[in-house]
């Protein structure tokens, strides 16, 4: 049922109780007019809230681990080949207990085995949706990246925790990773880290 003039002072723009969600929305409020069809909704196709209501949604983190020194380390969060769907990752934090430079990269590839994390869970707790992506680590003595396209670089400090907002612009096909590489330092610690992304069937 239509709210007219809720909230509104323009009389000829009419509001609709399905603002937020849904396949037939007109209007969410004056001067704000969006186009829609299902997910195509001008201006919330990146609003988390949708996302999650939908149960594709989800948040991970990697376990505790720890960089000797002199070493380095590889995070990344991957879309396996064969997935069947789009990963959008919308945002990185790292936690860090030691200062360490850190690449990152797009579709990298290393040297060294890494080691999968289980933390994965759906942040829409009534969706029985999995994700399919997933989050790994390694490190090690030699450990390179051996390709992969370099993005930016950060320098990262001692006690910092910093959080990489992409906004879901990171977009990952099946077979495409998004990593980030710690540089040799003669230091050693363990780095926290966690992602959040949605994921869309392939169309």
């Amino acid at each position: 049922m239509p709210n007219d003039n809720v909230f509104n002072n323009n009389p000829n723009q009419l509001l609709t109780n399905s603002y937020l969600y849904g396949d037939n929305i007109n209007a969410i409020g004056q001067g704000q007019a969006i186009l829609t069809n299902g997910d195509n909704m001008l201006g919330f196709e990146d609003n988390y809230v949708m996302h999650s209501l939908k149960g594709e949604y989800f948040v991970g983190t990697l376990p505790p681990f720890s960089i000797a020194v002199s070493q380095a380390a590889v995070v990344a969060i991957k879309n396996p080949v064969g997935s069947g769907r789009t990963v959008f990752v919308t945002v990185t934090t790292v936690s860090l207990a030691i200062s360490r430079t850190v690449a990152f990269y797009f579709d990298a590839t290393y040297n060294l085995a890494d080691v999968s994390s289980t933390y994965k869970v759906n942040a829409n707790r009534g969706s029985a949706n999995l994700p399919v992506a997933n989050l790994v680590y390694s490190t090690g003595a030699g450990l390179v990246i051996t390709g992969g396209s370099l993005a930016f670089y950060r320098n990262l400090t001692k006690g910092d925790t910093v959080e990489f907002d992409q906004g879901g612009k990171f977009i990952l096909p099946p077979g495409h990773n998004y990593t980030l590489y710690f540089e040799p330092d003669p230091t050693s610690g363990s780095p926290l880290i966690a992602f959040g992304w949605w994921e869309k069937p392939l169309t």
